[in-house]
C-alpha cells in the first residue's frame, strides 16, 4: 500500500495540518489508521520518525491508550526497525528523545514547552 494522507502529514506536514487530519478521524478508528503500513512496512509513527516530527508523534500518541502506545512502538518495518530505532539510526534526536520521554512519562517536553 502507498502512503496514506495521515502518514504523509505525520512525516512532512505542519502541525495545524496534522491536527486537522487527526481530529477528523473518529477516535475509535484512529488506532487502526495508525497501524496501516506502506510497502516498506512503515506505520504512521515510523513516518513521523522519518520526518523527525516529534510534535506530530506526541499529538498522535496523546490520543491512544497506554497499551496501544506500547504496541505501536514495538512494530518493526520490513527492515526490522521500530520507530525509535530508525530515529536513532538517522540521528533524528528530536523524535527519539520525545518518544523515549513519552514512553517513560506519558508526556513529552519539547524545547522546554509541555505539549498538550
Amino acid at each position: 500500500m502507498e502512503n496514506t494522507v495521515l502518514s504523509l502529514v505525520a512525516q512532512y506536514g505542519p502541525m495545524d495540518l496534522v491536527k486537522l487530519c487527526v481530529d477528523i478521524i473518529p477516535p475509535e478508528e484512529l488506532y487502526a489508521q495508525l497501524l496501516v503500513t506502506d510497502d516498506d512496512g512503515d506505520t504512521v509513527i515510523h513516518c513521523a520518525a522519518y520526518g523527525n516530527q516529534s510534535e506530530a508523534a506526541v499529538y498522535l500518541l496523546d490520543k491512544l491508550t497506554e497499551n496501544q502506545i506500547g504496541e505501536i512502538f514495538e512494530i518493526q518495518n520490513k527492515e526490522g526497525h521500530t520507530p525509535i530505532e530508525y530515529a536513532e539510526s538517522e540521528a533524528h534526536n528530536d523524535f527519539a528523545t520525545a518518544a523515549k520521554d513519552y514512553l517513560k512519562n506519558r508526556r513529552s517536553f519539547l524545547k522546554g514547552k509541555q505539549l498538550l
